[in-house]
């Protein structure tokens, strides 16, 4: 199928997908550098038992297990997808790829005022996330890329808080877990894919590789200090939020478990 015939029934696509998965564990893999320091074996264990959220480059290496794949602008390259296929998501500041994706997104907005963590925290609300929900009025671009309209996704910043969170409530999982998430640095490495240097060659078409817009430390904070209103959001939706991690950066609502605890069920 072309891009421009599955831009033009993504509307429906999205509409299908509403509570899809409801009532369902779902497990978000993402790219932390600290990722690949489970134990293998537990750890595919685990992914078989659930539904699965790959994000980015955790693809490639547990394309087995993953259901939904969702990457943005920094992190486009030639997935190869088996012939199991999972549901591709992509979201970027550019126009769409080549890459054989399901849904795509325009992140249009990159002032940092503007963003959910700016508005959350300026409102003490988690009303702005609402705002952007895929059940609610979505906003377009329209006939912005050879004649279709382009679906709008506000800047979170970053990819769990500008499509992640959203999609899977929108599926209607009753349990996130995130795996991977640490948001912590190892040395100068940010994601597990990037070497000591925090270069990463394999990706060539990242508009903001020479001059990012935000740096690692301050996504980290912002991203960080939304999180109380994500997981207040999920609670009234009776959506359990939680995370795997060795760190203790999350706020204090975001329940901890181990990945031995997931084993044991």
């Amino acid at each position: 199928m072309s891009r421009e015939k599955k831009l033009k029934e993504q509307r429906e696509l999205i509409k299908s997908l509403k509570d899809s998965c409801k009532g369902e564990t779902v497990i978000v893999l993402g790219c932390s550098p600290f990722l690949l320091d489970y134990d293998s074996h537990d750890l595919k264990k685990v992914l078989g038992k659930y539904k699965v959220l790959g994000i980015k480059q955790s693809y490639n290496i547990f394309k087995n297990f993953i259901d939904i794949h969702v990457y943005n602008c920094c992190n486009i390259e030639q997935y190869e997808y088996s012939d199991k296929k999972p549901l591709v998501i992509e979201a970027s500041s550019k126009a769409p790829s080549d890459n054989n994706f399901d849904l795509f997104f325009h992140i249009q907005e990159r002032n940092k005022a503007n963003s959910l963590s700016s508005l959350a925290l300026s409102s003490a609300s988690d009303s702005c996330l609402d705002d952007w929900s895929f059940s609610g009025k979505r906003k377009y671009l329209k006939s912005a890329w050879r004649n279709c309209d382009i679906e709008l996704r506000p800047c979170g910043p970053g990819i769990m808080s500008e499509i992640i969170f959203f999609i899977c409530e929108h599926m209607g999982f009753s349990e996130i877990i995130l795996i991977g998430c640490d948001n912590e640095s190892s040395g100068k490495r940010t994601h597990f894919y990037r070497d000591k240097n925090n270069q990463y060659n394999h990706t060539s078409n990242d508009p903001h590789k020479n001059s990012p817009w935000i740096n690692f430390e301050e996504e980290k904070r912002m991203f960080l200090g939304l999180m109380d209103f994500w997981n207040r959001w999920f609670l009234k939706k009776n959506t359990e939020l939680k995370i795997v991690s060795k760190f203790n950066n999350y706020p204090s609502s975001i329940k901890k478990i181990e990945l031995n605890e997931i084993l044991q069920r």
